[in-house]
């Protein structure tokens, strides 16, 4: 898990994202603005506003999905499509017990319904933009897409191209600066978050399903 970062030697906190190679992170492509400067890595905390040399790492180039789009059809529709970015790093990591690359779910793998999930982040704990320091994880289950769309327009919830999690009584989820952090099921990413409802939680999270992309993340990194 890293967090990327944004202006000035990476000082503030943007998205998440995760080491899926030495030099490669991966991450969700509406993270992607002209501030993206660093990667923090190797640490569980935060840090805001904190530049520290021993878990920062440059970027060398950011490669968004050639098909990502976003979309404001009037103040309240608005769609994206192909959510999902990949960041090259200046220089190589060094793996040791703080610093792994993760599993990604391998190409035409379906995310099937009632998975128990793991969701990692440093974003928000409410809407009142309260967090915590050190890296949060909860636990989520993956939802049908006939389920997800209950809560969301079908010209927003692709099918295949994305998927939904949360729980039942819609009370945990990712909220605002998780975006592009990891959805992971038996230590194998299989998801990046990419959009939800207001307040967070409020309803199933949606994901990039990783799965379509794994030609795509092949032919940019080899990985």
């Amino acid at each position: 898990m890293v967090s990327v970062r944004s202006f000035e030697n990476g000082r503030l906190h943007q998205c998440g994202g995760t080491i899926i190679a030495e030099k490669w992170v991966l991450t969700a492509g509406h993270c992607i603005d002209e501030t993206v400067s660093a990667v923090r890595y190797g640490s569980l905390l935060l840090s805001q506003n904190v530049v520290d040399s021993n878990h920062t790492i440059g970027i060398k180039n950011i490669f968004l999905h050639p098909d990502y789009n976003f979309t404001l059809w009037n103040f309240t529709l608005w769609t994206m499509t192909n959510d999902i970015a990949l960041i090259e790093l200046n220089e190589t990591l060094t793996f040791n017990k703080d610093v792994q690359p993760i599993k990604l779910r391998e190409s035409n793998n379906e995310v099937s319904a009632d998975l128990i999930s793991t969701l990692l982040g440093w974003g928000y704990i409410d809407s009142a933009f309260n967090r915590y320091d050190t890296l949060q994880k909860v636990q989520l289950i993956t939802f049908s897409d006939d389920y997800c769309l209950r809560y969301y327009n079908p010209i927003q919830f692709v099918k295949n191209m994305f998927f939904c999690a949360g729980n039942l009584d819609n009370t945990k989820g990712f909220c605002s600066e998780d975006s592009g952090g990891p959805l992971i099921v038996d230590n194998e990413q299989i998801g990046i978050v990419s959009f939800g409802l207001t307040p967070c939680a409020s309803g199933p999270g949606v994901y990039t399903n990783i799965s379509p992309y794994r030609d795509w993340i092949t032919k940019v990194t080899g990985v």
